[in-house]
């Protein structure tokens, strides 16, 4: 999470936010990272959904 406050859902748009070092909603955080031969060789691609839009 790379020290940032606060979070955005990427399916609802809500903000995650963070008090005390803490994510005040459960999250799921989805990365890739993309290969040779991709299409998109090198790219880092992250989405975060709250639990509740899963």
């Amino acid at each position: 999470m790379n020290g940032q406050k606060n979070l955005r859902c990427n399916g609802c748009g809500k903000t995650i936010r963070r008090e005390n070092g803490i994510y005040q909603e459960g999250f799921f955080e989805g990365r890739q990272e993309w290969g040779y031969f991709s299409g998109k060789d090198g790219e880092r691609h992250v989405f975060l959904s709250l639990r509740k839009m899963l």
